[in-house]
C-alpha cells in the first residue's frame, strides 16, 4: 500500500483527505508481446460534490461535479494506460510524472511498484489485458460552483501473461486526490493498494479452438 502525510479539510459535515505519497495515511484472450496495445478507459460510476459554503448554487455545483469527474477520469485513464497497459512505458515513472504535482512527483520512484506494473515489468510480463474497471469522483466546490479539489476512487483490474507462460490477475484499488493547476487536474496525493494472484485463463471451446483468428464461425 502507498499513502502519505495527510491533510484533512472539513466541509459541510464531510471531510477531504489529501496525501503526498510515501508510507503512512492519506493526502479477451491473452497472446504474445507483438499484439496491439489494448485500449483502456474506466467506467465512470458516479459524480458528486461537497460544498464549502451553505447556500451555494446547487445547479452550478452539480454541473461542476459532472464535468470535473469526466476530466478526472480522463487523467486516470491516461495514468493506467501508460503505467499498466502499454508495454513501452511499463515501470517508467518519467512517463506519468506530468500527471502529478511537483510535490507528489518526488514520491514516484519509491512507489513505482504500486503506481505502475513495476520497475522490472519488462523482464517479467509479456502482455496485459485490462478488464472492466471503474472510478467515481467527488468534487470540493465553492459557493458559485467552482471546483477546488477532487477525490476519485478507482478499481482497476487486468489479466497478465508472464514470460514463463503463466498468468496472473492484477488489481489496483484505492483513492487519488487531485487539484486543478493551470486548467489541468493533477494528482497531489494517493492511497493505492496493488494485489496480484495466479490466474488460469478459460479453456477455449472446441468451436473456438477450430476457428482461425479473424474468421467468423
Amino acid at each position: 500500500m502507498v499513502g502519505g502525510v495527510a491533510a484533512v479539510v472539513l466541509v459541510g459535515g464531510g471531510a477531504f483527505l489529501a496525501t503526498r505519497g510515501g508510507d503512512g495515511i492519506l493526502p479477451g484472450i491473452i497472446g504474445g508481446s507483438e499484439r496491439p496495445v489494448p485500449e483502456f478507459a474506466f467506467v465512470l460510476k458516479g459524480a458528486g460534490y461537497e460544498p464549502t459554503a451553505v447556500g451555494g448554487d446547487k445547479t452550478a455545483q452539480q454541473a461542476t461535479a459532472k464535468s470535473t469527474a469526466g476530466e478526472v477520469k480522463a487523467a486516470l485513464d491516461t495514468l493506467y494506460s501508460t503505467a499498466y497497459v502499454n508495454p513501452d512505458t511499463w515501470g517508467d515513472v518519467g512517463e506519468i510524472e506530468d500527471l502529478f504535482t511537483k510535490d507528489a512527483q518526488g514520491q514516484l520512484e519509491t512507489d513505482v511498484n504500486t503506481l505502475t506494473l513495476g520497475a522490472n515489468a519488462g523482464d517479467t510480463y509479456d502482455f496485459v489485458q485490462p478488464l472492466k474497471s471503474q472510478t467515481s469522483a467527488r468534487v470540493l466546490t465553492g459557493a458559485e460552483g467552482e471546483a477546488l479539489r477532487a477525490y476519485a476512487k478507482v478499481t482497476f483490474v487486468a489479466t497478465t501473461e508472464l514470460k514463463d507462460d503463466t498468468f496472473t490477475k492484477i488489481s489496483s484499488t484505492g483513492s487519488f486526490f487531485l487539484v486543478n493547476q493551470d486548467g489541468a487536474w493533477m494528482i497531489e496525493g494517493y492511497r493505492i493498494k496493488r494485489r496480484e494472484k495466479a490466474y488460469t485463463p478459460p479453456t477455449p471451446t472446441a468451436t473456438e479452438a477450430a476457428t482461425p483468428t479473424g474468421a467468423s464461425s
